[in-house]
């Protein structure tokens, strides 16, 4: 028995779906284009909204980081490869007594929301946020319940960023704001913390005059040094 055959225009060449009587578009192949529109849009949002704005999602990305030091290299495949089951990160640089040399510029948020990205891309959740940024939504808590829930969600984020920690003011409470943020974190044993600072920590330590945030940070983070680095910006 002999099979029929059927021209090109009866079945979409794609996902051999039945093409409509007298078309050649196929509305099943554009049905999942609109849908793959719509989740890219999606995740787009939701990048920008976790690096804190459009400019970030513009600049921080993988590919607009240069790399013409090994150091650089080092780091940015530490950061590229980041696993927020496992990985946690403190990066770092302190400014030289050499000129040109800073401890701004050097990279460290760039590479913090390279890392954060590539969660977000698998699926995951996440934030950068700045000090001042996590104390105004912690103030804006009208309730200690809602302070409790606002830290355990920070918790319960497959990555979240600290950026410029050692930005936060020297107080009893900002220390032990940053350490309920990070012990939560290390009591439930998760990977995707990722903390930048213009020191080392040793220095934080002497500037809270606690050691239990440290020593938290001690025992959960890899160390990235970037210190001695030229300041990234004065080249652009």
């Amino acid at each position: 028995m002999s099979v029929p055959e059927f021209s090109s225009k009866q079945w979409c060449r794609i996902c051999f779906y039945p093409l409509p009587l007298e078309s050649d578009q196929c509305s099943h192949c554009a049905d999942i284009q609109i849908m793959k529109q719509e989740r890219d849009r999606r995740v787009k949002q939701a990048t920008i909204h976790a690096l804190g704005g459009e400019r970030p999602f513009i600049e921080y990305t993988k590919a607009s980081f240069m790399t013409p030091c090994f150091r650089l290299k080092q780091a940015l495949n530490k950061c590229a490869t980041f696993n927020s089951l496992e990985d946690n990160l403190f990066i770092w640089s302190k400014c030289n007594d050499t000129p040109f040399t800073y401890g701004n510029g050097t990279g460290k948020t760039h590479l913090a929301a390279i890392a954060l990205r590539r969660v977000l891309e698998y699926g995951g959740t996440g934030r950068l946020v700045k000090p001042s940024q996590l104390y105004r939504e912690l103030r804006d808590c009208e309730t200690a319940a809602g302070e409790r829930h606002f830290l355990r969600s920070l918790g319960e984020l497959d990555a979240l960023v600290i950026d410029d920690i050692d930005s936060a003011k020297d107080t009893e409470y900002t220390a032990q704001t940053l350490y309920d943020i990070i012990d939560t974190r290390y009591m439930s044993a998760r990977g995707g913390l990722i903390v930048t600072s213009n020191v080392p920590l040793q220095d934080l330590e002497r500037r809270w005059r606690s050691g239990r945030l440290v020593s938290r940070l001690k025992q959960m983070c890899s160390l990235i040094d970037l210190s001695g680095l030229p300041d990234r910006r004065l080249g652009k």
